[in-house]
C-alpha cells in the first residue's frame, strides 16, 4: 500500500508503523514530524517556558540548515550511546568544537540534551559541557567522507540531528582511571566538582539520571586537572523528584567506588552490585594504606550509598577530604 508520506501531517504520522525503506525516502520535514511527537516533550511539562521552546525547535528542524555550512569536519572523535562525535573547526572564527550527530529517529535524546543545556546556562550551573543554542540537520548524502565512513552501518535514516559543543580534548574521568592518571587527590577533587554541580542542578529541579565516569569530562591546564565538567544530559529529568535525586546520589557513590578501586563501571556491572559488597570491597582495597584520609573512604562510601547525605553535603565532604589528603 502506498502510504503517501509526502502528504501526511505530523498528526497522521502518529501511530503508523513506518518500514525502513519508508524512512529512507522521507523528506527532512517528514522525518522530523515522524521522530518528534508531543509526548517526547513530556519531560518538560513542569516548565511551560521550556515546553514552548521545544515546540519552536521542532518547527525549526524541518528547515534547519546543514552544519557543513559553518563547520569544517576534521576527524572522528568517538561513538557515544546516542550518536557520533567529530572534531570540527568553525569557518568564521577557526574555533575548534565538537559536532554531535544523532539519527533523526532518535532525536528526542538530542532535543532533551539541547533543552537541559539551555536551562543549565540560564541558571548559571557550574562545570557543565554546554550545547550551543543553534541546531542543525545533516543530510547524510551530503556528508564528507570522514562522516560517511562512520555512518556506513548506521541504517537507512537519511537525516541527522546535529549540535555543537565546546571541545573537551582532555578526556573523561574514565580515561584518566584507565591510564593510571587518577591520583587520590585528583579523584576526590573531581568528585567534589561533580557533586557540587549536581547539588546546583537539584536545587533547580534537575536530575541527571545517567551519572558515570565516561560522562564526566576533565578540564586541564598545563597537564594539571583544574575541573571536572558534567556532560550528556539526554536522560535528565525536570521537576521536584526525590527519587531522581537519590538515584544521582547512588550513582555518584558507585562512581566513587569505581574510581577509588579501579573496577570498571561497565565491565563489572557496578550499578547492579549490592551496596554492602561495594563498601566491603573498598575496605579491602584500602586496608594496607597508612594514609588516614584513604582509610576513611569506606565509611564515606557507606554514608553516600546509605542515603545519609544530600548532594551538597557530599560535595562539602569530598572537598574536605581532598584538602586533607593534600596536606
Amino acid at each position: 500500500m502506498d502510504l503517501g508520506l509526502g502528504l501526511l501531517s505530523a498528526g497522521s504520522l502518529k501511530g503508523i508503523k513506518i518500514q525502513k525503506f519508508d524512512i529512507a525516502k522521507m523528506t527532512q520535514a517528514e522525518i522530523v514530524d515522524y521522530s518528534l511527537q508531543d509526548e517526547d516533550f513530556d519531560f518538560a511539562a513542569p516548565n511551560p517556558g521550556v515546553m514552548a521552546s521545544l515546540t519552536q525547535i521542532r518547527d525549526h528542524l524541518k528547515t534547519a540548515s546543514s552544519p557543513l555550512e559553518v563547520l569544517d569536519v576534521e576527524q572522528f572523535i568517538a561513538k557515544g550511546t546516542a550518536g557520533w562525535i567529530f572534531l570540527c573547526t568553525k569557518k568564521n572564527t577557526q574555533q575548534r568544537v565538537a559536532l554531535k550527530l544523532i539519527r533523526m529517529t532518535q532525536a528526542r535524546t538530542g532535543i532533551k540534551e539541547w533543552c537541559i543545556s539551555k536551562v543549565l546556562k540560564e541558571q548559571n550551573i557550574p562545570n557543565v559541557v554546554l550545547t550551543e543554542e543553534t541546531v542543525f540537520v545533516l543530510d547524510r548524502s551530503e556528508a564528507p567522507p570522514v562522516i560517511q565512513e562512520m555512518l556506513e552501518h548506521a541504517g537507512p535514516v537519511p537525516y541527522y540531528f546535529a549540535t555543537v559543543q565546546e571541545l573537551m580534548p582532555w578526556g573523561t574521568l574514565e580515561d584518566l582511571a584507565k591510564h593510571g592518571q587518577l591520583s587520590p587527590e585528583i579523584m576526590l577533587g573531581t568528585i567534589a566538582d561533580v557533586a557540587s554541580t549536581l547539588a546546583h542542578m537539584h536545587t533547580q529541579g534537575i536530575q541527571h539520571r545517567d551519572l558515570k565516569p565516561e560522562n564526566v569530562m576533565v578540564r586541564m591546564l598545563d597537564a594539571e586537572v583544574v575541573s571536572a565538567d558534567l556532560c550528556d544530559f539526554g536522560r535528565c529529568e525536570l521537576g521536584d523528584n526525590s527519587k531522581g535525586r537519590l538515584d544521582d546520589i547512588r550513582r555518584l557513590g558507585v562512581m566513587f567506588f569505581s574510581l577509588a578501586t579501579g573496577e570498571g563501571w561497565t565491565a563489572n556491572s557496578l550499578l547492579h552490585q549490592k551496596h554492602r559488597d561495594l563498601v566491603d570491597r573498598l575496605a579491602a582495597a584500602v586496608q594496607h594504606t597508612d594514609n588516614a584520609t584513604i582509610q576513611r573512604l569506606p565509611e564515606v562510601l557507606k554514608q553516600i550509598l546509605g542515603g545519609e547525605l544530600d548532594m551538597q553535603q557530599i560535595a562539602n565532604l569530598m572537598g574536605e577530604l581532598s584538602d586533607e589528603y593534600a596536606e
